[in-house]
Parts: structure tokens; sequence; C-alpha cells
């Protein structure tokens, strides 16, 4: 099994690998790598409930001023 060489290129290849970025054979290498890795595969189980948050978090700010603009054209005329 390949060793990388520091937290940043995990990290780097977490953000390719939940991007759909890899390639087939660095994708399986890396699945192997997460599967006998506990620690790798943490990581990519917070990068991805880190994005999940950042995605609400968007559509809620998102949502809300959609509601704010329809209360302001409702009630403000």
């Amino acid at each position: 099994m390949k060793q990388f060489k520091s937290n940043r290129e995990y990290d780097k290849l977490i953000h390719q690998y939940l991007d759909n970025q890899l390639p087939n054979e660095k994708e399986q290498e890396f699945i192997t790598v997460m599967d006998n890795n506990p620690a790798v595969k943490t990581m990519v189980e917070n990068e991805q409930f880190f994005r999940s948050i950042l995605k609400e978090n968007i559509y809620k700010s998102t949502l809300s001023s959609k509601t704010e603009e329809l209360i302001k054209k409702t009630f403000m005329k």
C-alpha cells in the first residue's frame, strides 16, 4: 500500500475523490488506502460533513434572502 507524503497530499486527494476527479486506478488505490487507514476514512467523512453543512447554510441564506424580498414586495408597497 502506498504511503502518502503529507496531510496536504491527503487533503488534495480527498477533494479530488469527493469531486469525482480521480482517474479510476488512482481512485481504486485511494479507496484501498481509505479502507485500511481509519484516519483517512475519518478525514473523508469529516470533509463530506463540512460540505453538507456548507451546502445547507448556502441554501438557508438563499432561502431567507428570497423570503425577505417576498416580504418587502408584499408588505412594503
